[in-house]
């Protein structure tokens, strides 16, 4: 996968599925103050785990708490080229 790959399939349940901007989706950014609830984090996770063919653990979920918390720990656990 490439990076580009990578940035599709992370932006896409956040743009397309719950209205959030491209130019809001930075690093330091809390997925709380992009107006997304827990619902909308549970969701946004399956996205994740169907888009990068992935299991999350819940002990982890909780530790995705910005956009670039997310970014690192899926970085780690896909093969990126």
């Amino acid at each position: 996968m490439t990076i580009e790959d990578f940035k599709e399939k992370f932006n896409a349940p956040l743009i397309d599925k719950r209205n959030v901007k491209l130019e809001d989706l930075k690093p330091e950014v809390q997925f709380t103050d992009l107006g997304l609830n827990s619902l909308d984090m549970i969701e946004v996770i399956i996205d994740f785990e169907k888009n990068f063919n992935i299991t999350i653990p819940d002990e982890d979920i909780e530790k995705l708490l910005t956009v670039g918390d997310a970014e690192k720990y899926l970085i780690t656990r896909v093969n990126i080229n």
